[in-house]
């Protein structure tokens, strides 16, 4: 009865791919699902009678499409032209073609199981009408609402979740970012006053850890696939940190800490995110992923390191936002009073060349003296917006709203022009998006294949370091001057060359997705609009090899007749040397390159997140486009714009209604430093 209930579903939709036809009208579909009501009342009577006790297994369905969006993406991985060569040869044209279908439903499949894991989209609607009865100003986000699911915009639904989320338990959220080990984790629970998140030099907070007021100190933890679990303070290590939770493996979404701070109030929410910019830690995307979410973006730079460019992503991220940013200069202990002012000035002299804003930075830390830092720039620029913490919550939701209302509009505003636009033109447009979206996605695949091959070219690494050494030390051994460090400089030129390999495989992954977006700007109506323009970013600093194990002195490596047959003797230096270094150069050259391996890949997945987030809503618009153009013209084209129309009218309407004409944060307005007086100004505009 189940599968015939299930039939019914699957006739209802108007999907290509279903095997039935719909032959039975929506009056007899509710008929026979209440018989069915029936039957099932009848037989659960019927063992209620008999005595017999009803017995069923229940599965999560959020687990069921996990599972089976897992076996959709391993028959996706089999449609590869590797794979697919056991039916027959494929020529270069069929293998690119079956690399690009391959490509597109990973992409997608992806994007659902990302969908599931945040657990998002419970009952918009009605969640809503709720807000809106309650006195709440939602009527641009119920308008929003309503327009995203009639053009299916599914890109947009995390961002309004998010919003829905802060509008139904408003509160005003401080969210700490900066790079691995920095002191986030330190910093906070020196505010709240008690050692609630596990601390240690390696990388610990592996998901975004929100502190709330409580009367008592305790923990809640959200997973994916079970309910939440109440926990003691101590145990967050075994679910916070990269240690107890490696790469979150056990699936937390969310974790809440509540503590009896007199720092923190009801309405006000630390959150402490992961580290960015580590090898060490998969928490960085968590991170990243927050930026968005938080009301203030607190950016701890570390004194032992200084500025890098992870820093300055993480500034620029939260000002394209519209989102305010404190800077601030963690473990200030380690330098003397006048190296704290000399390392503040030079970082914001370099905010302010790097990214054009006037930004304060403040040295605070968490040891000893000078733990009076940090309390100080808690009560001058933390405590007084905490007084107004719930109007501060308010505006940035506002920003956040119109800021989704605003996506919205220019995808119906893309959708509109290529609705008005000529046949022609529409499918020379789709061509050229097409061929740069297949561009991209190649380079990415070269790029991705180039780091699993990366390994094979190790053992060349080792033999070339080798034979140059041997040759090195025939030329030296003839100038009666041997040199104590010759193979020590030949590692550190064959090192350097490979490392010149990374950066070039990174540069030029970073040149064609860049040339990507540059063409797709050309080629799509407002294009402009939704990819952002972006200051070259200079990848993170490549790391250093660790030689020291090849200072020491090699003995005579070349026999006495070594002039007579060269070839030979460099062969006999060669196994020489590595008799007497073999190992100390192998163990240098296998931890180098695996650390130049994991910075390739680190860079490229940053590469490539980016380029996805700027190009989805394009690749979204090329689809819709393009499963418009595939039919043939009709009269319902003329009403297809005219509710495009309707629907922009509606979201400048409300906007006005809700917002007037004051312009976001983020554009036309002068960009200084976000200190108590500047954010007041920002969230109050």
């Amino acid at each position: 009865m189940a599968e015939l209930e299930a039939l019914l579903v699957e006739s209802a939709t108007s999907s290509p791919l279903s095997q039935s036809v719909q032959d039975v009208s929506p009056t007899e579909c509710r008929v026979v699902q209440d018989h069915f009501a029936r039957i099932r009342s009848a037989m659960l009577a019927h063992l209620d009678d008999l005595g017999i006790p009803l017995e069923v297994r229940t599965t999560s369905v959020r687990w069921i499409f996990e599972t089976n969006l897992m076996h959709l993406q391993a028959a996706v991985d089999d449609m590869g032209p590797k794979q697919l060569a056991g039916y027959g040869p494929l020529d270069p044209i069929d293998q690119a073609a079956v690399a690009r279908i391959q490509d597109d439903l990973t992409r997608l499949l992806e994007r659902v199981r990302a969908y599931l894991r945040q657990g998002l989209g419970r009952d918009l609607p009605a969640r809503l009408a709720r807000l809106d009865a309650s006195g709440a100003s939602v009527k641009t986000l119920a308008a929003v609402e309503e327009i995203i699911g009639r053009w299916r915009l599914v890109e947009y639904r995390p961002t309004l979740e998010m919003i829905v989320n802060r509008l139904e338990k408003p509160c005003f959220e401080l969210a700490v970012f900066g790079r691995v080990s920095s002191g986030k984790s330190s910093l906070l629970n020196h505010i709240a006053g008690l050692d609630v998140l596990p601390v240690d030099v390696t990388p610990v907070t592996a998901v975004p850890t929100r502190l709330e007021h409580g009367d008592e100190a305790a923990a809640v933890v959200s997973f994916s696939e079970s309910t939440p679990r109440r926990i003691d303070v101590k145990q967050l290590r075994e679910y916070a940190s990269e240690e107890g939770n490696r790469g979150n493996c056990r699936h937390v979404t969310a974790i809440v800490v509540q503590v009896p701070s007199s720092r923190l109030r009801s309405g006000v929410v630390l959150v402490d995110t992961p580290g960015v910019g580590s090898l060490a830690t998969s928490g960085a995307a968590e991170a990243i992923a927050y930026l968005p979410r938080c009301d203030l973006g607190i950016v701890l730079i570390d004194a032992a390191s200084t500025l890098n460019q992870d820093d300055v992503a993480l500034l620029r991220t939260l000002y394209e936002a519209g989102i305010p940013a404190m800077v601030l200069l963690s473990k200030a202990d380690l330098l003397s009073t006048s190296d704290r002012a000399r390392m503040a000035t030079y970082i914001e002299e370099q905010l302010q060349q790097e990214l054009g804003l006037r930004l304060p930075v403040h040295p605070v830390s968490a040891l000893g003296a000078d733990e009076s830092l940090l309390l100080r720039w808690y009560d001058s620029e933390i405590s007084p917006l905490l007084e107004r913490h719930q109007s501060l919550a308010e505006a940035s939701l506002r920003r956040k709203i119109a800021s989704l209302s605003e996506s919205v509009a220019t995808s119906l505003q893309s959708l509109r022009l290529r609705g008005g636009a000529s046949e022609n033109s529409q499918v020379e447009g789709l061509a050229e998006a097409r061929r740069l979206f297949d561009e991209a996605d190649q380079a990415i695949r070269r790029a991705r294949q180039q780091l699993l091959d990366w390994s094979m070219l190790r053992e060349r690494v080792l033999e070339l370091i080798l034979q140059l050494a041997a040759q090195a030390a025939g030329a030296e051994e003839q100038s009666s001057s041997a040199r104590d460090d010759r193979l020590f400089h030949v590692a550190r030129k064959v090192l350097a060359e490979r490392a010149g390999m990374a950066q070039d495989l990174v540069a030029g992954l970073e040149q064609s997705l860049r040339g990507s977006l540059d063409g797709l700007r050309r080629a799509e109506p407002l294009a402009d609009d939704i990819i952002a323009t972006r200051a070259d970013r200079k990848p993170a600093g490549l790391p250093v090899p660790d030689l020291t194990a090849l200072h020491a002195r090699t003995s005579r490596l070349r026999p006495w007749w070594s002039p007579a047959l060269p070839p030979l003797a460099d062969r006999v230096a060669r196994r020489r040397l590595e008799d007497q270094f073999g190992e100390a150069i192998g163990s240098c050259v296998d931890s180098y390159d695996r650390q130049l391996q994991a910075w390739a890949r680190s860079e490229v997945e940053r590469l490539v997140e980016q380029y996805e987030l700027e190009a989805a809503p394009i690749r979204e618009q090329v689809r819709r486009v393009a499963a418009d153009a595939d039919r043939s013209l009709t009269d319902q084209d003329g009403q297809h714009l005219k509710e495009l129309e309707a629907d922009l009218r509606e979201l400048r309407r409300t906007d006005q209604a809700d917002y007037g004409s004051t312009p976001s944060p983020a554009q036309g307005e002068e960009t200084q430093s976000p200190s108590t007086v500047t954010l007041d100004a920002r969230v109050e505009s």
